[in-house]
């Protein structure tokens, strides 16, 4: 049940705790624009919200009357920028839509001179400025969190294009047909060019193993894509054939091999993905029943070699 005087791990105050979470008066990038604004601002509030970048420094509890409001971390802070406009002081009501506050959230603004504001503002506020919905301890832990994952993609955006400018180089010039049959390939040009989610250790290792492969080398580029048009062939050629014999019956009967048949082909064109054993073994049986099907309904002639099978 929910219990008023509960307090949150995330919000009580421990000066030795680090918790700036967005702010870097160095890196823009770490801070946003007001996403929207609130009906309870005045005109000059919207003024001023629009005219800057936000960061948060960090959130304490006023529930009981907070007297130490920062961290050690989010004094360092203060030192960065002694020239800040507002206070430091704990506030009881939010300086923007005048509501009483029980958790407050230090927030830094920049204008485009870098002059630079300090406010305390609540819930509602957080919300409109950073697009998030946050309502009190119960969700402050989250809160917090989703800002900091995305100040750390903003910046992973235009950090890995040029930490990673080899590997994606290299995965440019990977044919498109080869690329889409390694998912973790689509993943990591995904990645590396948004910065959507980091790259461990890991992966740069299993991409730079992959980045040797014969495969991959642009010498057998042209082979691969030969092999590949030779499958399609077969796959578009057995369709063929069933479209021949089964006519109109082959979409509305559960008999016809076509929507089989076209689900591999489609699959395969699309993702360029090896044929397992059992997917070649039954497009083999498909081919021989339909090619004597074909034979049977077309001429009298003597049912073809059982063994000119595709595969």
């Amino acid at each position: 049940m929910y219990n008023r005087f509960y307090r949150h791990p995330s919000l009580n105050h421990n000066p030795k705790s680090d918790s700036i979470l967005l702010f870097d008066a160095k890196d823009k990038s770490t801070m946003t624009r007001p996403k929207d604004v609130s009906s309870k601002w005045s005109k000059s509030t919207v003024a001023v919200a629009n005219s800057s970048v936000y960061g948060v420094v960090t959130v304490y509890d006023n529930s009981f009357g907070a007297k130490e409001v920062l961290t050690e971390s989010a004094k360092s802070v203060r030192k960065m920028i002694p020239k800040v406009s507002g206070s430091w002081d704990s506030h009881s009501h939010c300086e923007w839509c005048g509501q009483k506050l029980d958790y407050v959230a230090v927030i830094v603004g920049l204008d485009r001179n870098n002059d630079a504001t300090v406010h305390h503002i609540g819930c509602d506020c957080v919300g409109k400025i950073f697009g998030i919905r946050w309502y009190g301890y119960r969700n402050a832990s989250n809160a917090k969190k989703a800002l900091m994952d995305a100040a750390k993609k903003r910046r992973r955006a235009v950090e890995y294009p040029i930490k990673y400018v080899k590997e994606l180089a290299w995965l440019d010039a990977v044919p498109e047909f080869l690329l889409v049959k390694n998912s973790f390939l689509v993943d990591m040009k995904k990645i590396m060019r948004s910065g959507e989610r980091a790259v461990s250790k890991k992966m740069e290792n299993y991409l730079a193993s992959i980045m040797k492969r014969k495969e991959y080398d642009p010498k057998n580029f042209a082979t691969a894509k030969q092999e590949i048009d030779k499958v399609l062939d077969k796959l578009r050629g057995i369709l063929h054939m069933v479209e021949e014999v089964d006519n109109e019956d082959m979409r509305r009967n559960s008999w016809s091999a076509y929507n089989f048949v076209k689900s591999i082909t489609e699959s395969y064109s699309q993702w360029h993905r090896a044929l397992t054993p059992k997917q070649m073994e039954a497009l083999n049986r498909v081919y021989v029943k339909y090619r004597d099907a074909r034979l049977k309904k077309t001429t009298n002639q003597m049912k073809g070699d059982v063994n000119a099978i595709p595969w």
